[in-house]
């Protein structure tokens, strides 16, 4: 495994193609003031709708910078989770990288984002009700999906295991994280800020 430091040296939000692409992407919910939860959601679903899971070649850890990403549209999630992170940091959105183990010792790595002030995180989690409820069939309630953290709510924005924005269903089922009655404890996790 590779430090933190060095996954969060892959995320480039200065590619010319990452910064049109977040642009091309914010001004679709333009009408809030940037950056929002709806752009947010936004960039989620494109990665989550246009990226394919695939395994590192040869079983070798292989991260490919975010163009590389954007041209082959395939990628394993750590792929995944720089190339979100180098989205949402052009858009000046605060995102730091999580990589996770569970108890068989599988690791994952992705994508958490912020989504608001900490003490608004139930305004947050209802506006994103409201925006999958609206843009997509394949809702799963979205509730305490926000890791308390800082000062600022964090939200995991895992395509790989996700389904929405938010959602810890996958986590949840690989043993990454447990479900508690005040929301969720990761059995083994490290996050480092990238902006």
């Amino acid at each position: 495994m590779k430090s933190l430091d060095w996954f969060a040296s892959k995320v480039d939000d200065s590619d010319l193609e990452v910064q049109r692409l977040a642009d091309e992407l914010a001004a679709e919910w333009d009408e809030w003031p940037s950056p929002n939860t709806y752009q947010i959601g936004g960039i989620f679903e494109y990665v989550y709708e246009n990226i394919t899971y695939s395994p590192d070649p040869g079983g070798e850890l292989y991260v490919s910078d975010p163009a590389e990403l954007l041209e082959t549209e395939k990628g394993d999630c750590d792929c995944q989770a720089v190339l979100l992170a180098s989205l949402y940091s052009a858009l000046d959105v605060p995102v730091r990288l999580t990589y996770c183990r569970n108890r068989e010792r599988e690791e994952h790595m992705f994508a958490e984002t912020w989504c608001g002030h900490s003490s608004q995180w139930e305004k947050t989690a209802e506006t994103l009700t409201d925006w999958y409820h609206s843009k997509v069939d394949r809702f799963v309630w979205v509730t305490q999906i926000l890791r308390r953290g800082d000062e600022i709510a964090w939200v995991p924005a895992d395509t790989t295991t996700g389904q929405h924005l938010g959602d810890p269903s996958g986590l949840i089922e690989a043993g990454f994280i447990d479900e508690t009655p005040s929301g969720f404890d990761f059995y083994d996790a490290h996050t480092i800020r990238v902006n």
